[in-house]
């Protein structure tokens, strides 16, 4: 992986990325890095339009436009193995039947908890329409660590790079401060409820 200047002078240079359809790289657009990337083969040059993200290892391109450049040293698919009595073997299950039975089951829990989870929803969306008050700046700024903090340690649970979960949770600063304060004023609506009842 090279990173370029809009020249097509070398910025910067990666060996070893492993790059997933579905993850674009950081300052590429998604769908044109997803329709790059999408079908390619061993060999391959690829080259993205970026603009250098807030995080580049250079200070001096950060915001800047340039370009990526690709190249393909292997291509992985994922196989699904065939569904048969084999492969519920496979997961600890006596037969295809019986693996199907307790997918139907956990598909019902997870239907009945996707419910559930809308009705709290909504409730809290009520009681935070209906309750408006200020909340301390530190708290707030605290809840924002937090939930960056939370978002990074998941799509690092998920296999994403460091640099790109570094690039990402960059991206989320806004999103999380703009969503800090409904947070920490729905803890204290949670917790004078739970006092009250």
């Amino acid at each position: 992986l090279e990173f370029q200047d809009e020249e097509g002078n070398k910025v910067h240079e990666r060996s070893g990325v492993q790059l997933n359809t579905t993850i674009p790289l950081a300052g590429t657009e998604q769908a044109a890095f997803e329709e790059a990337l999408t079908g390619t083969e061993t060999g391959k040059s690829i080259e993205l339009a970026l603009t250098f993200p807030d995080n580049f290892e250079k200070d001096e391109f950060r915001g800047k436009a340039g370009k990526a450049v690709l190249q393909v040293v292997e291509v992985m698919r994922v196989n699904a193995p065939p569904i048969d009595d084999e492969l519920a073997k496979g997961l600890d299950f006596e037969s295809l039947d019986a693996l199907k039975e307790d997918l139907a089951a956990r598909i019902g829990n997870e239907k009945e908890r996707v419910g559930k989870q809308g009705q709290e929803e909504e409730c809290l969306r009520q009681l935070l329409d209906q309750h408006a008050f200020d909340v301390p700046q530190t708290l707030i700024e605290e809840q924002q660590q937090a939930s960056l903090k939370a978002y990074g340690e998941r799509m690092k649970q998920s296999g994403v790079a460091d640099a790109e979960i570094e690039a990402k949770v960059e991206e989320a600063q806004g999103e999380a401060l703009e969503d800090a304060p409904r947070r920490v004023r729905m803890f204290f609506l949670i917790d004078e409820i739970a006092q009250a009842e």
